[in-house]
Order: structure tokens, then sequence, then C-alpha cells
């Protein structure tokens, strides 16, 4: 996708209001979607040129965006987004400024055809991209994930995009923001970095985070680290003591590290997490990803781990895929976990 214009933005809405009392909701499995038309001070054309050898004709439609809102009831979990909609030319001739309105996530996309990208407020961090035809997703791609992955899902994600330019200009009629909840403080690396514990029961549990290498031009930063745990005053697994940094290709277990997650520049609010779990030993000792530490305030960290996640990102398009029942952890999937100072 190319963008024109001075501002070297992802698409971003700028300042918006979301509309709340025209929210409409929506569900799938636990997930609880809302889906929240905004008014924006940014309005955005695209053009579609399609490559040489094809026989579709260019055309110039209007993208249309709104805010999305998920949240897990059984694990308090909440997500948003910012929802970017490009239709096809016959798509918006037909159903003009209805287009937002008709597509609802989590729910029926109303025979939808185009081209749907999704965004992080705040970071405007790229999250997924999806192209539709009368309402079915032929093709998505999710971009976070494992680092082994992310250059086929770089690439998959820049052939559906690649037809498009982006033309944006701001509104003659402002829009103040009402959103409080999308903070302007930047957490660095060195926030995370440190010794971290919690405490519940009888149980303690300690982790240890540094950095470990850098990676697509200092843009995504490797966090390494170990973890312990005591049970009723006794101390039953002690893995704090880990090599200083991180060799790209080289297994975990032939580097002595048991926590291995990535710090992105333009999103440090999380850091996920592949974990190695000496007890249970998951995908052969490898370890399993599916682990998130969201960062809450300057001394306190959110540690989770979701093995059904992690077991979808090992075994998702693999070719020898097998069945893998989850085993469990020996330590706390859930847990705030507290600074230590030094």
């Amino acid at each position: 996708m190319r963008e024109s214009g001075k501002r070297r933005t992802f698409a971003t809405p700028g300042n918006f209001r979301p509309l709340w009392n025209k929210t409409v909701a929506s569900r799938k499995g636990q997930l609880l979607c809302y889906n929240v038309p905004m008014e924006s001070d940014m309005h955005y054309e695209v053009t579609y040129r399609p490559q040489k050898n094809s026989t579709e004709k260019p055309y110039t439609v209007n993208m249309y965006q709104k805010l999305i809102a998920v949240k897990n009831p059984s694990t308090g979990k909440q997500y948003s987004y910012f929802l970017h909609l490009i239709p096809t030319s016959a798509y918006e001739k037909k159903y003009a400024t209805h287009v937002g309105k008709r597509f609802i996530y989590c729910g029926d996309r109303s025979g939808f055809s185009g081209v749907a990208f999704y965004t992080q407020p705040g970071s405007n961090q790229l999250v997924r991209v999806e192209r539709y035809k009368n309402g079915i997703c032929s093709k998505g791609v999710t971009i976070k994930g494992a680092y082994e992955k992310l250059g086929k899902r770089l690439l998959a994600a820049h052939n559906i995009l690649q037809d498009f330019k982006i033309q944006g200009e701001k509104k003659d009629t402002a829009v103040h923001s009402t959103v409080g909840w999308f903070n302007d403080n930047k957490i660095l690396v060195d926030d995370y970095v440190g010794t971290w514990r919690g405490e519940r029961n009888d149980t303690i549990f300690t982790i240890t985070l540094k950095v470990g290498g850098y990676l697509l031009n200092r843009k995504i930063i490797i966090v390494i680290g170990g973890y312990s745990l005591s049970v009723h005053g006794k101390v039953t697994d002690d893995y704090l003591q880990t090599s200083t940094s991180y060799t790209t290709g080289k297994r975990m277990s032939k580097q002595n590290l048991y926590i291995k997650g990535s710090y992105h520049i333009s999103d440090g609010q999380s850091v996920e997490f592949k974990f190695r779990d000496q007890r249970k030993k998951h995908f052969n000792g490898e370890g399993i990803l599916g682990g998130v530490m969201e960062f809450i305030t300057p001394n306190k960290l959110h540690w989770t781990l979701d093995e059904k996640v992690g077991i979808w990102w090992e075994t998702e398009g693999r070719e020898d895929w097998v069945e893998v029942k989850p085993i469990g952890f020996s330590v706390p999937t859930d847990m705030i976990l507290t600074k230590v100072k030094e």
C-alpha cells in the first residue's frame, strides 16, 4: 500500500470522536464485539491500480473507518482496533455511505467485497489484513506472531495491499478527540528490564528480563530472561541465570534461555513471548508461544500464558501438523508482577 502527501501515517483517523450511541454489538464465541462509528478530522480516498497483466480496471473509492472494541468476559481482556474498509468500486456504488455500517466485526459482513485492515490506536501499527469477496474472507493475515514467520506474514500483507494508493487530507471541520484511554506515555524497553515478582497464597513467582538483541534495524528488540518458583518457602524451580544475549536462529534450549519476547519500538505496551517451562517441556522442551507481558504502571506487569493460543501459533501452517493437546503449565498463567527494587 502506498500513501501520498506529507503525512507519512498509516491511515490514522487523526482526532476522532466515537459515536457510542450508534454502537452495534455482536458476538463470536466468547468474544463480545462492539462496532463503534466515529467522526474524525481525516478523509481518505484510495486508488486501485491493478498489475499490468490484470484484466481489472483502476478505480478510486472512499475509505471507511470505525472503532472496534473487543472483550473476552472469561479472561477480562480487552482490545481495541481501528477498522479501515476499502470497498470495490461496484460495492461502493451499490451501498454508498452505508459501507461502514454494513460490515459488522464478529458478525455479518453483508456481502462486502474489497479489503479490510486493522491498526492499533495510538501506535497505528498494522495488526491484520483481509481480502473479501461477497462477504467471504478469501485471504487474511495477522502480523503479530512468531519471529521466524514474520517475513512471510509481512509479504502476505504486502501482496494484498500493494495495488492500493491512499490519499488523505484533513477535513475543514475539526474534530476534538474525547477519548482518554489512548494515552501518549511512551514505554521504553528499559522499563521491562529487571526483576519482577508476584505472590499468591504460598507461591512466589519471579522473573528476570534483559535486552538480548535487535531485529529489523532495531525496530524490534529481543527481550530475554529466566524464572524461579517458590512454594511454601521452598525453591522448586530456579532458572534465573541465563545467557546475556540471543543468537537469531539458534534454539532457546541451546542458549540457556527460558523467556524470549519481542518489544516493538512503535508499540511497547506489551511484549509477546515464548516460554520454556522446565517441568512441562512443551514441544520437546523448546518452549511455547502465547505468553504476553502487559505493562500496567512503572512497577506493575501483567503476566499471562495462553496455551491454546501458543499451540495454534506453533502448529498453524505446518505440513507435518499433528494434533497437540494442552498439558498446562507449572508456573502461574495469570499474575500481576511487581518490579523488585535493586
